[in-house]
């Protein structure tokens, strides 16, 4: 039975418009549940929950994950927010004194810390290309972008819909022209599942 069963679809204060679910976003009634259930089936026999089947319910819940995004099950993981994951590649990566990462100045500012100590732990630079906002076309984008590349570049890191501006960026393009440069892309998604279309196959 639900705890929450006779309260509305969301829990937000019916006066307050609430804009900021980039940040710290409501959670929708339907997952409040399952939480709940699953609190209760954990407190029911924790050892059996934590140390028998833990593993496999978190690939169970990673396989429809993939289906949605299109990715591949196995290089699809959890992580606890866009920006462990993107540390999480960031520190993994063969960088090499002298290199560039290139980001935008619509990227999240987490992120952007993240890059700055990624440059100071391995000698590298993080260049900013200027987005003009608001936008004329996507081609903007591309075109900022297409121009702050140098030999130097090892990595373009994007948002696909920015955080502090909200663009969807023509992220099929940008992973082409990084692609065609021999740059690898690391595409900060936070904000894309549900909004617009993902699929990790084809990009």
């Amino acid at each position: 039975m639900s705890l929450l069963s006779d309260m509305p679809t969301h829990l937000h204060d019916p006066s307050i418009c609430y804009l900021n679910h980039g940040a710290f976003g409501g959670t929708p009634k339907e997952i409040l549940d399952e939480q709940h259930r699953l609190r209760l089936l954990m407190e029911s026999e924790p050892i059996d929950f934590l140390a028998r089947h833990n593993e496999a319910r978190w690939f169970e819940a990673i396989a429809p994950v993939a289906r949605f995004l299109n990715a591949d099950a196995d290089g699809t993981v959890f992580v606890q927010n866009a920006t462990a994951g993107v540390n999480a590649i960031l520190q993994s990566f063969p960088w090499r004194a002298g290199d560039e990462i290139l980001t935008t100045n619509h990227r999240y500012d987490a992120v952007r810390s993240t890059l700055d100590y990624s440059a100071s732990r391995w000698g590298v630079r993080v260049v900013e290309a200027k987005v003009a906002y608001p936008l004329e076309s996507g081609d903007d984008f591309v075109t900022a972008i297409a121009d702050a590349i140098t030999p130097s570049t090892r990595m373009l890191v994007i948002d696909h819909i920015t955080s502090p501006t909200a663009l969807i960026t023509p992220i099929d393009a940008l992973v082409q022209l990084a692609r065609e440069r021999g740059i690898v892309t690391l595409v900060d998604a936070a904000h894309s599942p549900g909004h617009v279309e993902v699929d990790i196959t084809a990009l």
